[in-house]
């Protein structure tokens, strides 16, 4: 779904972000696009004019484990699978991923 999201916009590394105050900059300017874990694979952010919009994390067969967008009221949880599961499950099952989001929340927030 974020890639479909994210047609026509730029993509770059999360190494090659500053994240300031809640927003998302490169070279100081707010972004736009997808910004990729260093691996390419573990999660994907979409920035709008340097504001988060969605995020996702990817199990390592790379189904999505779960997926977020500021304007949905929920956050969608799967297994490696794609089943859907409760976000309980995923923190107890998946604690690795369960840790690397609250790292991320952390990182967005510029507490890193």
């Amino acid at each position: 779904m974020l890639a479909f999201l994210s047609c026509g916009k730029d993509r770059i590394n999360v190494s090659a972000v500053q994240f300031s105050e809640d927003k998302v900059l490169v070279e100081g300017k707010p972004f736009t696009g997808d910004i990729w874990s260093d691996d390419g694979a573990t999660y994907t952010l979409t920035a709008d004019q340097g504001e988060v919009v969605a995020f996702t994390l990817y199990h390592s067969n790379g189904q999505v484990a779960l997926s977020k967008a500021s304007h949905a009221d929920s956050t969608l949880v799967y297994d490696e699978q794609g089943t859907p599961i409760t976000i309980d499950t995923f923190a107890t099952r998946y604690k690795e991923l369960s840790a690397l989001l609250t790292q991320l929340v952390k990182q967005i927030k510029g507490n890193q």
